[in-house]
């Protein structure tokens, strides 16, 4: 399978623009979601991994 091609710097400018949650760290995008509770926070990295598995995009993720 192909690699994605990079987004260019323009794109990842107006592409945060639209998306005030996500911000850029370095190389990356990140969001942080504060859940009330660690199953809730499990429940919610199994939907994400679940959108994540059919658009073939596998991010990282981290719960702490």
């Amino acid at each position: 399978m192909p690699y994605a091609t990079l987004l260019t710097e323009e794109d990842l400018v107006d592409g945060l623009a639209e998306l005030p949650e996500w911000a850029r760290d370095a190389s990356s995008i990140v969001r942080t979601v504060r859940c009330t509770s660690f199953r809730d926070a499990i429940e919610l990295v199994d939907r994400v991994a679940d959108a994540a598995e059919a658009a073939e995009h596998h991010p990282d993720m981290l719960i702490r």
